[in-house]
């Protein structure tokens, strides 16, 4: 028994492992096909990290800069290219955050199901994996805030005072980072408060005494750490978020819809949901909804019959399933009612803590069945999950894949130092390769193709999310402008942020994308008459107020 028992750990070990290569090798920063200038950005912020300016995601003020300030220190110690230390610091974030949260179940075969769903997930939950979005940081800490609480509360009567104001304290300050990273995981703190009021019985007392009700508070040396440790955590998220410099990106996930708004976003999501279950989209995807359903159905009843009976079982249902399940739901309806999803179309990757939480409960829920029940459903989970990785790209399971975008843009580098301006989802993606010899920033959005015949005032940078990147880019002896959806064709001269530049020679092509080398004319003539130009802490930090 024991040897079989530690034959299926190794085979469970090994899964795990399969699964997340096949993530790194398909989603990485280093090797995916598909980095856009979101997920690019982190690279850029890893090589040319400015703090206190830069705690949070260039240009707004949330997204906290976890996994670039991580990488940057990396490279302080690491000989390692920006591109590699992004990739390395954003899976073993995601690594740490599946071991913490798997750490929660008990069968094996629960684990795997939970690494299909986790470094291989549905198409739409895909920003799970990608660094444009905060979910493996934020998830990381999380998960680590939810192992060492779950320590504590089990242990509570075995610890001693100072090893249960350390846990508290870490405790908190996990919370705290992920709260930086994202500000979503204020619902999960909720929920997390009431687990510990429930567990430790409330300080609050009510007590009636003679006719009048009495309300006393007993303050705990517990109750002193959580808060005071509380208190400096979102001190410094406050600090954080006053110090960032905001380029017209800022939004927040709890500004809320009107009624309408609402039965709108409820309709978006009925309508992909009867798409997704009536195969007018991936057969794969309709595969896992459906047996993802049937699952939840099926386990539902199950142990509903198992109560009926009193049937005994080794486990009873966790209160992590209660946690979590709750998390799932809270945070479905705390974005029905967010405004910033309803404006950026009911994109799912705003569900990917619902979606992790989801899981979780299903999987917590199956670990209460009896053994031949679990397996059970188990099984149809196993299944829904494969179904579900099955809906990626093709290349994600072949042999040969597209070339990764950095390699795509790789010859460019010849030309470093030099400046890219373009797209907004191109000129990002360009600096990912060499950021550190190239500097990028998106076009002015002016459409000034040719410049003043009068000189103009020089224009502070402003309306781009890196301020200091785009002056960079401009004070570049050679500047390349990508071809996108700008302009139809390259121009001769063009002003970009009140600067003129002229092009030299013919247009090139770098794979099935263009280019044009161009100067700073304004630049040179500027340089001669000795004017200079605004910069960024020279009275013309073009910061937003």
């Amino acid at each position: 028994m024991m040897q079989q028992k530690q034959l299926e750990r190794f085979f469970t070990i090994v899964a795990i492992a399969i699964l997340f290569f096949c993530s790194y090798r398909a989603f990485a920063p280093l090797n995916t096909p598909n980095l856009n200038a979101d997920r690019a950005i982190h690279v850029l912020m890893a090589a040319d990290l400015k703090l206190p300016q830069d705690l949070y995601y260039w240009g707004q003020n949330r997204l906290g800069s976890i996994v670039p300030l991580l990488s940057a220190g990396l490279l302080t110690i690491l000989p390692l290219s920006p591109v590699v230390a992004v990739s390395l610091v954003q899976y073993g974030l995601l690594l740490v955050g599946y071991l913490c949260f798997a750490s929660l179940l008990r069968h094996n075969l629960s684990k795997v199901i939970l690494a299909f769903a986790w470094f291989l997930p549905l198409p739409e939950f895909i920003e799970l994996v990608y660094t444009g979005q905060p979910y493996a940081a934020q998830l990381a800490f999380l998960g680590m805030a939810i192992v060492l609480l779950n320590h504590l509360l089990s242990n509570l009567a075995n610890l001693n005072q100072w090893q249960k104001h350390g846990l508290i304290v870490t405790t908190v300050l996990c919370l705290t980072v992920s709260l930086w990273a994202s500000d979503f995981t204020v619902v999960t703190i909720g929920l997390l408060l009431w687990l510990v009021w429930n567990k430790t019985h409330s300080p609050l007392k009510v007590n009636k005494v003679g006719g009048w009700w009495h309300v006393s508070w007993n303050i705990r040396p517990e109750l002193v750490t959580v808060m005071t440790t509380a208190f400096l955590g979102l001190s410094f998220i406050v600090f954080a978020k006053v110090a960032t410099d905001l380029g017209g990106y800022s939004g927040s996930l709890f500004n809320f819809n009107s009624p309408t708004q609402v039965r709108t976003v409820m309709l978006r999501l009925a309508t992909s949901l009867v798409h997704t279950l009536t195969f007018q989209t991936d057969p794969f995807k309709t595969v896992a909804a459906v047996l993802l359903l049937v699952a939840l159905g099926y386990a539902v009843y199950l142990l509903w019959q198992q109560r009926l009976k009193r049937t005994s079982t080794d486990h009873a249902l966790s209160e992590w399933f209660y946690v979590l399940g709750a998390n799932a739901v809270l945070s479905v309806g705390m974005l029905i009612l967010s405004q910033w999803v309803y404006q950026n179309d009911v994109n799912f990757r705003y569900f990917v803590v619902a979606y992790v939480s989801g899981w979780m409960a299903v999987l917590l829920l199956a670990e209460a069945l009896t053994p031949v029940n679990a397996k059970r459903v188990q099984v149809l989970l196993l299944v829904a999950a494969i179904a579900g990785s099955l809906a990626l790209p093709r290349y994600v399971f072949a042999r040969e894949k597209p070339p990764a975008t950095v390699e795509t843009f790789r010859p460019l580098t010849q030309f470093a130092p030099a400046g890219v301006i373009g797209d907004y989802w191109m000129s990002y993606n360009v600096c990912s390769t060499d950021p550190i010899g190239l500097s990028c920033t998106p076009h002015d959005n002016q459409n000034r193709m040719s410049c003043s015949v009068t000189p103009l005032p020089l224009e502070k940078i402003q309306g781009v999310r890196c301020d200091r990147c785009a002056e960079r880019a401009l004070a570049a002896d050679r500047i390349l402008l990508a071809k996108d959806r700008w302009f139809d064709q390259f121009p001769d001269q063009t002003t970009q942020f009140g600067q003129c530049l002229v092009r030299v020679g013919e247009p090139f092509s770098v794979n099935k994308y263009q280019f044009a080398l161009y100067y700073n004319r304004t630049r040179q003539q500027t340089n001669a008459v000795g004017q200079r130009f605004p910069t960024t802490g020279e009275g013309g930090d073009g910061i937003r107020r």
